[in-house]
């Protein structure tokens, strides 16, 4: 009994095999892209805002490598994988609109450090107004979602990202003084 069984699902079996050995090597591979990745900034940079971002990175490749697994194994068997897409696609669409604020927080994340407007420790000034005054202040931290400032009165400012990355950011730590007395 047991071995017509098996017969009868031997492809499928090792289908499944198949995918799942491809999904761990792809999971180890990731691994170890992300963490040369984080060896090669870390000799070159001292500051390493970016290697907040590596977690994200890590999921959302395990993610597309989980996705095309599924795909893979659904467009075998007989399935649409267009109309898995479009309602992937359509359900993206309704979360998007949903998730305005955060997704805009996020891609004024990869603006920051694209610029790479300030740094943490870096005395900061931004011309959102917060009770009729600028922020400003020292970064204490900088995440997906939000830059913490401690101001000079000993408060902690949390900036969303998106609003720093619409406004003008004057970082006085970096200035430099290109007069001579």
């Amino acid at each position: 009994m047991i071995l017509n069984l098996l017969s009868k699902y031997n492809n499928e079996i090792i289908e499944l095999v198949l995918v799942i050995v491809v999904v761990f090597i792809s999971f180890k591979l990731i691994r170890i892209f992300n963490k040369n990745l984080k060896n090669k900034i870390l000799l070159k940079q001292s500051d390493t805002t970016i290697l907040g971002f590596m977690p994200l990175i890590d999921k959302l490749l395990k993610i597309t490598v989980i996705f095309l697994a599924i795909a893979t194994v659904l467009q075998n068997h007989g399935y649409s994988i267009t109309s898995l897409i479009a309602g992937f696609g359509i359900t993206g669409l309704a979360v998007g609109f949903g998730a305005k604020e955060t997704i805009s927080n996020v891609f004024g994340s990869f603006s920051l450090l694209a610029d790479k407007a300030y740094k943490i420790g870096d005395y900061v000034v931004i011309n959102q107004a917060i009770q009729d005054k600028a922020v400003e202040g020292i970064v204490e931290d900088i995440n997906l979602r939000s830059t913490k400032i401690r101001a000079l009165d000993g408060a902690l400012l949390i900036v969303p990202n998106n609003i720093v990355a619409n406004g003008v950011v004057k970082n006085t730590s970096q200035s430099t003084n290109s007069h001579e007395n």
